[in-house]
């Protein structure tokens, strides 16, 4: 139960970011403590590897037990999908899509878990919801959940790059330049 785990570092308010990309994993610890959150330590650790041995590893080295833990998923773990939203109640939008979608996924339903939120304003189709559908074998969130807590650190949420990327932006205070994040892959870079 992660509820076990007690901070024993109470001074000390920290984050840790996770990365997975099919080259290895991208380690971010972020101390929140300031008003505005500053970058404490940041780690690349080639691939392949063992997911839970290597964060059990780095969760010892930097004394993080209980530290809450965000994941963004590899674009190997998830498809983002363009849908047309089903005419049902909002609570069942999500299962309408998975079973929409079913023949444009990598596993059967039963281990898929599938997320949907709406287009921004002023992309949707006339007459038509448009949703945005991300879809994850089950079976690889539940590992990735296993190795994170079996590190000794708190899962909070499993996020895809594009969000995560819009959650740190959204963070940022606000700058009369403007902001942007450059994101550097394996095939080029992009703003």
């Amino acid at each position: 139960d992660v509820l076990l785990f007690k901070r024993t570092r109470a001074s000390k308010k920290e984050t840790l970011g996770l990365s997975l990309t099919g080259a290895g994993l991208g380690l971010c610890l972020a101390d929140t403590s300031a008003v505005r959150p500053r970058l404490a330590h940041c780690q690349f650790i080639p691939g392949p590897l063992d997911l839970a041995q290597a964060l059990a590893e780095y969760a010892r080295a930097h004394e993080l037990k209980g530290v809450p833990c965000h994941v963004a998923l590899s674009g190997e773990d998830y498809k983002l999908l363009p849908a047309e939203a089903p005419d049902v109640p909002e609570a069942e939008i999500d299962q309408a899509l998975l079973w929409g979608l079913r023949d444009l996924l990598d596993a059967p339903p039963a281990d898929t878990v599938l997320v949907s939120f709406p287009f921004a304003t002023g992309l949707q189709r006339p007459g038509k919801r448009m949703r945005h559908a991300v879809a994850a074998r089950k079976s690889r969130i539940l590992a990735i959940a296993e190795a994170v807590n079996g590190a000794g650190l708190a899962i909070e949420f499993v996020d895809i790059a594009e969000l995560a990327l819009r959650t740190v932006l959204a963070g940022l205070p606000e700058e009369e330049q403007g902001v942007a994040i450059v994101v550097q892959g394996p095939r080029g870079a992009f703003v």
